[in-house]
């Protein structure tokens, strides 16, 4: 608390109220009205300091405010314009800096003379000072569908928030919504959370809590497995047949397959909110052959797979399309990237076609050197061709370091 006991300032002189006091100066009650003198100063000092004090506990300043100020004032003291600058004045400005920046304020850079109006002015300001309220901080909007504790909450508050029971043959699951990384933990129905610098909008989530079927064939039989929404199952498929090898699984309704960890063999797979089934997929053993011409891809492969394929055309060609055993592509035959369906025959074969661009004659020539085929020091070839040079003897006294090439655009 302030250790200043705060005086009841005088903010409503007149020109009247000042020449009387001028002339009743016995009277300390007349005196109060005047400007200037050793009572006003008390008052004034006094409740400056109390308005730092009272400022630093409000938590408008980091530390407490030290001035070098006179709370004592006597009738016999001097009191010159200088002094109130330097004590009251400056002292009275430096805080309105730390002050709320609507606070209302009469701006007194000095005190030249002072008359009622000015002493008025300054102590409705220090008044201003000594009894402003901190801004309230921002408040945010917390929404809470499906449970309890939405609001309005400053930022950095935490809140207790709880989901409303769930409905018959549906139990909670977890929450979800904005910032839940503020969230104490989103899969219970009681938790905390903590008010972020926005508004927030969280939701409790709930899902079925009756089992449906999972079931699971593979090539010796079939299992089912009652699972609520959400539960994972770990799921193996057999020993392949004589003859094949496990290739992938069947998932009734397709729409799940995103549920399935990965497609191998032992794998795990996510429950959602309806039966679903399962079926091991088994192919051919890789004893089929593909062989692509011009491309990429060939190799021996399983009945039923799917093998990529692709061309190896030249940088500056253009590819125009597959032929062969076109009739087995996923793709059109004129998509360089594609891939072929393995069909239950032999070898498959394929072939990538393209188109080059004209040949482009360049001229080469050699400084210091030959065309080792010609031994001449200049020729005509194609873009593309390979050409070895030979450097000419190393002068006495020097050695071999590289070529430099420099390059000019025409065409012969």
């Amino acid at each position: 608390m302030a250790t200043t006991s705060y005086i009841t300032p005088i903010m409503n002189r007149t020109h009247a109220d000042v020449e009387y006091a001028k002339q009743h100066q016995s009277d300390l009650t007349n005196k109060n009205k005047g400007a200037w003198n050793y009572t006003d100063c008390n008052r004034v000092c006094n409740n400056l300091k109390y308005a730092a004090e009272y400022m630093y506990e409000q938590g408008f300043l980091a530390e407490p405010y030290s001035m070098q100020i006179k709370l004592d004032w006597k009738e016999t003291d001097i009191i010159t314009y200088e002094t109130l600058n330097s004590m009251i004045i400056n002292n009275m400005n430096n805080l309105k800096i730390y002050s709320r920046p609507d606070l209302s304020w009469y701006s007194i850079g000095s005190i030249a003379n002072m008359d009622y109006s000015t002493a008025n002015w300054l102590e409705r300001n220090i008044n201003a000072l000594a009894t402003q309220l901190p801004i309230p901080p921002d408040k945010y909007k917390l929404t809470v569908n499906n449970g309890v504790g939405s609001g309005e909450y400053e930022a950095g508050t935490i809140i207790d928030i709880q989901a409303n029971p769930a409905d018959e043959g549906m139990m909670f699951t977890n929450w979800s919504g904005n910032y839940l990384e503020n969230m104490g933990d989103p899969t219970q129905m009681i938790t905390t959370y903590r008010m972020p610098h926005a508004d927030a909008i969280i939701q409790a989530n709930y899902t079925s809590a009756v089992p449906h079927t999972l079931t699971v064939v593979t090539h010796s039989g079939t299992t089912t497995t009652k699972l609520l929404m959400g539960e994972i199952q770990y799921i193996e498929a057999d020993p392949a047949p004589q003859g094949k090898v496990f290739h992938h699984w069947d998932i009734e309704p397709s729409i799940y397959e995103s549920n399935l960890y990965e497609p191998a063999a032992t794998t795990h797979f996510t429950m959602p909110n309806e039966n679903v089934k399962l079926s091991a997929f088994y192919v051919t053993k890789a004893d089929k052959y593909l062989k692509v011409y011009n491309g990429n891809g060939s190799g021996y492969y399983g009945y039923g797979t799917y093998a990529a394929i692709s061309s190896t055309k030249p940088s500056n060609a253009t590819f125009t399309n597959w032929t062969g055993d076109t009739q087995y592509l996923t793709g059109d035959v004129t998509q360089e990237y594609n891939s072929v369906r393995i069909p239950d025959i032999a070898r498959i074969e394929v072939t990538a076609h393209w188109t080059t661009p004209p040949a482009t004659n360049i001229k080469l020539m050699v400084e210091n050197g030959v065309i080792t085929s010609t031994g001449k020091t200049e020729g005509v070839f194609t873009q593309g061709d390979r050409v070895s040079i030979t450097a000419n003897e190393v002068p006495e006294g020097q050695i071999f370091t590289g070529w430099t090439i420099t390059r000019w655009w025409k065409h012969y």
